[in-house]
């Protein structure tokens, strides 16, 4: 099973829910002021700048394909998807 974590990681169950692992850089970016979007000089929210490729900002949902590939969609200001690839 895999879980969309709001605090910037996937994590990894295996068949019996035990833990297997996490997937992203787990709670570095969430201390950014502004997380999980950016603020401005003068304190507004906005969209973020903080997306980084091979890095999770704050996931909220997931997809399989038939092919095994794995789809991780990020609800922030400016949305991204994100496809991994299963090898």
């Amino acid at each position: 099973m895999i879980v969309a974590e709001l605090r910037a990681w996937l994590t990894l169950l295996d068949i019996n829910d035990n833990f297997v692992a996490y997937l992203g850089d787990k709670e570095a970016i969430c201390t950014n002021d502004g997380w999980p979007n950016n603020k401005d000089t003068s304190g507004e929210i906005m969209p973020t700048g903080l997306h980084t490729p091979g890095k999770f900002n704050s996931p909220q949902g997931i997809a399989v394909d038939h092919e095994g590939n794995l789809y991780v969609a990020e609800g922030l200001i400016g949305r991204r998807f994100t496809k991994l690839i299963k090898e």
